[in-house]
């Protein structure tokens, strides 16, 4: 850990010059680039390069981040042995491919309708708004914590925790025991101990629970405040997209038109994702009763 911190503290000036020049100036940040490849004073590998490098900066500044300001739903932790850090990795790069397939989606049918700039570089460029935005959404995610100023809503989150650590077990083993076409437990299989009508009304409690939580000023406040910061998000990336579609020389009805069809691709690959993990998910809990 002590290398990562090392990277990030000596690129951290060059990493927040670039940082604010793209989430400041989208459009001119993306012209000074496509200017500089046109004029021959940048290639396509080194835009990647550089773009790439960026990204997994930003990645980084996003994991220390977010421990500093951690997620309420989804608290993150420093990697306990070589094998978090393996599986950490592993789950950066599976994400990196994700984006990198899904853009080439994108930049595929914006191709059709004129761009020209090769996948390389505008890969490299994608990478730069890809790591402002990893830094962005750890920055929405940590409003959370503003509910938890809500000593009610504190003690309702502890209380769900501890509840999911003990009906968890219990409800995945019921899971597994179901029939798979009926839904219903065979015949002549008793029910899982913790998994009777005790345990639907504990389910129904906790659900009461987390409905009024949700309900309380703080908890609104912070969902308010998360739902207008990855709106801004999105607004700008959608500027960004129509901005690289306007120095293409593409007129805004057709950046539009190729939208919605790169909407419906993305769409599509992320379905087909889903139900390869959802896959995964099932034959993981039918061999050992279990979601990991």
């Amino acid at each position: 850990m002590k290398q990562y911190l090392e990277r990030v503290v000596s690129e951290l000036p060059q990493f927040l010059s670039t940082f604010v020049h793209c989430l400041s100036q989208p459009r001119r940040f993306l012209a000074d680039r496509l200017e500089s490849l046109a004029a021959g004073k940048t290639s396509s590998e080194s835009l990647t390069e550089k773009g790439v490098a960026f990204l997994v900066t930003a990645f980084l500044m996003a994991f220390l981040l977010s421990l500093a300001l951690p997620e309420v739903t989804d608290p993150l932790s420093l990697p306990s042995d070589d094998a978090a850090v393996i599986r950490l990795g592993s789950e950066a790069l599976r994400a990196l491919f994700l984006f990198m397939a899904g853009f080439a989606i994108a930049h595929g049918v914006l191709r059709r309708f004129g761009a020209q700039t090769t996948f390389s570089a505008a890969f490299g460029l994608a990478c730069y708004f890809c790591g402002v935005t990893l830094v962005l959404e750890v920055a929405a995610s940590a409003t959370s914590n503003i509910a938890m100023a809500d000593p009610f809503t504190a003690r309702a989150w502890i209380t769900l925790e501890e509840s999911r650590e003990t009906l968890t077990p219990e409800l995945l083993q019921l899971m597994t025991l179901l029939d798979p076409q009926t839904g219903q437990l065979p015949a002549g299989v008793a029910l899982p101990a913790g998994t009777g009508p005790e345990a639907v009304a504990k389910l129904l409690e906790l659900q009461g629970l987390l409905a009024e939580s949700a309900a309380r000023p703080l908890s609104l406040v912070a969902a308010g405040i998360q739902v207008a910061m990855s709106a801004a998000i999105f607004l700008w990336l959608l500027v960004a997209w129509f901005a690289f579609g306007g120095l293409q020389g593409i007129s805004r009805w057709r950046v539009a038109a190729a939208s919605l069809l790169a909407g419906l691709g993305l769409g599509t690959g992320l379905l087909l994702y889903v139900l390869m993990t959802a896959g995964a998910t099932v034959m993981n809990l039918y061999r050992s009763g279990s979601l990991g």
